[in-house]
C-alpha cells in the first residue's frame, strides 16, 4: 500500500496480515528506509480477576505484614483450584534533601507461592524490613506485592499493589514561590 505524508511528515494507514501467518514479531517498512516493529498475538479474553485486599491490620516497618486475596471468575464463582506466585520488591524513598550517595535500586524483599482455596482465596505474609539507622534520617521505603495467579487451565493473571511506609507517619514539605532567601530578608510562605 502507499501512504502520503502530511505536512507534519507522518503518515498512518491500516493493514491486514494474510490468514495462517505465524503469531509473533512482525517488522514494517518503508521505502524511505524507516521500520516500526509490531507483535502479533492471538486476543484472548480473560476469565477471572484477581485482586489484592488492603490489609487487615496497618503495616509497620519490621512487623508481620499479612495479606489476602480473592481470584473469581467474571460471572462470580470463585477460582477454586490454582496457584499464586507472589513477590515484594522494595525500595528507599529518599528525601529531596538527601545528596544522592546512596541510591538503590528496587530489590526483591521476599518470594513466594501458594495455593488457591475453596473459596478461591489466597494468603500472603512477609517481614518488609527496614534499616532503623537510615530512617531516621529521614528515608522511607515503597514496598511493591506483585501477584500472579494461575487456574487449573493455565490462564495467568497478574495484579500489583504498593505500599510507603517510615518510622514517621507524617511528611510535610514547605516550598517558596522563589528560590533563595537573602540572609536577612524575611521569607514569606
Amino acid at each position: 500500500d502507499k501512504l502520503r505524508t502530511n505536512d507534519f511528515g507522518s503518515a498512518s494507514g491500516s493493514f491486514k496480515i494474510p490468514a495462517g501467518r505465524l503469531l509473533g514479531r512482525w517488522s514494517i517498512q518503508t521505502s524511505l528506509g524507516g521500520s516500526a516493529q509490531v507483535a502479533v498475538e492471538e486476543y484472548k479474553r480473560p476469565s477471572f480477576e484477581l485482586k489484592l485486599d488492603d490489609p487487615k491490620e496497618p503495616l509497620r516497618l519490621n512487623r508481620r505484614a499479612a495479606f489476602e486475596g480473592e481470584v473469581r471468575y467474571y460471572f462470580g464463582l470463585p477460582v477454586t483450584s490454582g496457584h499464586v506466585e507472589w513477590r515484594v520488591s522494595k525500595e528507599p524513598v529518599f528525601p529531596r534533601w538527601w545528596c544522592g550517595f546512596e541510591r538503590e535500586a528496587p530489590y526483591v524483599l521476599a518470594a513466594g507461592e501458594g495455593s488457591i482455596d475453596a473459596k478461591g482465596r489466597f494468603e500472603i505474609e512477609f517481614t518488609p524490613e527496614a534499616d532503623e539507622d537510615k530512617a531516621k534520617k529521614g528515608v522511607s521505603y515503597r514496598y511493591k506485592i506483585s501477584v500472579d495467579a494461575t487456574d487449573e487451565s493455565g490462564e495467568t493473571r497478574s495484579t500489583s499493589r504498593c505500599y510507603r511506609l517510615g518510622f514517621v507517619c507524617v511528611e510535610a514539605r514547605i516550598e517558596r514561590d522563589a528560590g533563595f532567601v537573602s540572609e536577612g530578608e524575611a521569607a514569606k510562605f
